[in-house]
């Protein structure tokens, strides 16, 4: 079983403007750009984990490093400071990691 990628990258983006508040309005479009652009890595390591080709701790480890790199390419967005490019990269991984543990 695979998760909806279409409908958690919705997820992610609705959680993320949550997480950022009024600081939304200013960076929507390239942070909506962002998300999808890591489309393929979400979508590989959905794959990877629901079929076994990933442990709990290796599928971990990578959402660290995908958190990292959506917490960078926020920053470079411009977002105000990097605690809050924290808490929305956190807010978007939570969600993705959430969707791949329902179908496993």
């Amino acid at each position: 079983m695979i998760i909806d990628i279409d409908e958690t990258l919705k997820q992610m983006v609705s959680t993320v403007e949550e997480a950022l508040g009024d600081g939304w309005k200013k960076v929507s479009g390239p942070t909506k750009d962002m998300l999808h652009r890591q489309r393929e890595r979400f979508e590989m390591l959905s794959q990877m984990r629901t079929e076994g080709l990933l442990t709990e701790e290796e599928f971990q480890y990578r959402l660290e490093e995908q958190k990292k790199i959506l917490e960078a390419n926020m920053e470079a967005i411009k977002l105000r400071g990097k605690t809050l490019a924290q808490k929305a990269a956190n807010a978007a991984i939570e969600v993705f990691e959430k969707a791949v543990h329902s179908v496993i």
